[in-house]
């Protein structure tokens, strides 16, 4: 796999095994970038931190607040963020 000039990788693929035996690979060929990658269900985002993701977005978990935050933005409102 050609990796020159990749900074980051995102999987966000349906299959949790998929997505472990991708950082897998990932990490066994030297990349040492950072990789993020999605979790559908909260035991398996201990498991791809393990495997050596950097960033787990638990989409049940994660989804709804940026979700709202988006939509907060869209209708003109101010962001959690721009509050603080």
């Amino acid at each position: 796999m050609e990796r020159e000039g990749v900074r980051l990788v995102l999987l966000c693929m349906s299959s949790h095994q998929d997505n472990c035996s991708a950082i897998r690979q990932l990490r066994e060929e030297g990349f040492e970038g950072p990789v993020a990658a999605t979790a559908r269900f909260g035991d398996e985002v201990e498991t791809l931190r393990e495997e050596g993701a950097d960033l787990v977005f638990h989409v049940m978990a994660d989804a709804g607040p940026a979700f709202a935050a988006r939509g907060l933005e869209l209708a003109g409102f101010a962001t959690a963020a721009a509050a603080e």
